[in-house]
């Protein structure tokens, strides 16, 4: 796309950017079994809104900065400020940057590098919020397949945060030097694991 295209764009407009344009373009010996659904064409594309947009036809990388949003599919990442390569296919949200999920659960970090379809990528300062299961938090993360997350020097809890006083530690949590968080499993895994509550460590959890 040009840089008029993105300029045009700009606002709350979408931009549209097939990811996978690239395979549609390679020749096929046979034909597909099913013709193309326009849902599976819509989950082709990376939407990109923002107050803000431009393009570097040099390097092939969209900017864009204030209320900015990316839609792929049921994902959707929102950012103060974010970068898209297109020859890596790497997002740069940095900013409140969150993913919200299909299920509720929410992502959010102060820098999120992902992949254009939110499955693989690094969070910094991780916080989820998982949809009525708890709280998990993280110096560290790195997301699998859309589905596993490794959490490094992270915690996990289903208390709320106290209104009041946010920083307080909660009644209880579990403390790890690693944490695995499967989503399609709903399952959480520890390793080197402490038990506190109220702040106090009072039990290890091999």
């Amino acid at each position: 796309f040009s840089t008029a295209t993105v300029a045009a764009a700009a606002g709350h407009a979408p931009l549209v950017i097939p990811i996978a344009r690239a395979l549609a373009d390679e020749p096929t010996s046979t034909p597909p079994k099913e013709p193309a659904t326009a849902t599976d064409e819509k989950k082709q594309e990376v939407l990109i809104r923002a107050d803000k947009m431009t393009y570097d036809a040099n390097t092939n990388v969209v900017t864009a900065e204030g209320n900015v949003e990316v839609t792929y599919g049921e994902r959707t990442l929102l950012a103060d400020k974010l970068s898209y390569n297109q020859e890596s296919r790497i997002v740069i949200a940095e900013g409140n940057a969150s993913i919200r999920e299909a299920n509720g659960t929410t992502i959010s970090g102060n820098r999120i590098e992902i992949t254009d379809d939110m499955k693989d990528g690094v969070i910094e300062s991780l916080n989820v919020m998982i949809a009525g299961r708890g709280h998990l938090a993280a110096a560290r993360a790195t997301r699998t397949d859309g589905n596993v997350m490794t959490l490094e020097k992270a915690s996990y809890t289903t208390c709320k945060p106290c209104k009041d006083e946010p920083n307080k530690p909660p009644t209880w949590q579990i403390k790890a030097f690693r944490i695995i968080y499967n989503q399609e499993k709903a399952r959480v895994e520890y390793e080197d694991a402490f038990f506190e509550v109220f702040g106090v460590p009072i039990a290890y959890l091999p």
